[in-house]
């Protein structure tokens, strides 16, 4: 038996939509399709790489158990693994046997509103490939870059582009090196630190021709706590 779920995507389509939860991508400017929806879904799980990664396949499973309607299941998952869901609710928090805090989005869990289905959906999806296609141009030529982490070591390789912002560049940093949204990274070149909106190549002595190393300073996350609450969806 499913639950009266809360319309949690913003959607141009939707009205009233200002204080709904964002996925990963800015949704503000384009509609939401069923296959752009799944594909950001799909985005998401392939990114969870931090704490324990047989944790965030117990809760894939049993957030597609939950869509399905089949809440026993999601249960059964949770108990096996050792995880813990205060809460009652997936989309909320759940804490592995270690206290390890995992968070799941609620537009990964529930079915959103304003999901634009049939042929809007074909021609939205058209026009969607057309301004990717434009913006992956109007950023520039794709080059790999050498970063060097605080926290990690050897340098690690990351592709970007030309003209691609900071803000973008270090989510990509994140990813690269495994850390979830509890980290704090800065990124310095020859002792310059970046600004959001800039580009590698607003410091001067940047050239995409040489191989210089991008500084990524990580600062530490704050520590779990070990909770002893019972389990439950």
């Amino acid at each position: 038996m499913r639950s009266t779920l809360p319309n949690t995507l913003a959607s141009p389509t939707t009205p009233k939509n200002r204080n709904r939860v964002r996925p990963l991508t800015d949704s503000s400017s384009q509609a939401w399709t069923r296959a752009r929806l799944e594909k950001e879904r799909r985005d998401w799980w392939d990114t969870r790489v931090t704490n324990n990664v047989q944790v965030w396949q117990c809760l894939k499973a049993a957030t597609e158990a939950l869509q399905e309607g089949d809440l026993a299941t999601a249960q059964t998952l949770l108990d096996v693994q050792g995880c813990t869901c205060p809460s009652g609710q997936l989309w909320s928090r759940v804490y592995d046997d270690r206290g390890a805090e995992y968070k799941v989005p609620e537009w990964l869990v529930i079915e959103p509103a304003g999901i634009v289905e049939g042929e809007e959906a074909s021609v939205i999806e058209d026009k969607t490939n057309d301004a990717t296609a434009f913006d992956e141009a109007a950023l520039g030529c794709e080059f790999v870059i050498r970063v060097r982490f605080s926290s990690l070591a050897p340098d690690l390789k990351m592709e970007v582009r030309e003209r691609e912002i900071i803000a973008s560049i270090r989510e990509k940093c994140k990813v690269l090196a495994k850390l979830d949204d509890d980290h704090q990274l800065k990124l310095i070149y020859s002792g310059r630190p970046y600004e959001d909106h800039e580009t590698l190549e607003s410091h001067e002595n940047w050239s995409y021709d040489n191989d210089h190393v991008l500084s990524c300073f990580v600062s530490a996350r704050k520590p779990h706590v070990t909770l002893e609450e019972p389990l439950g969806i």
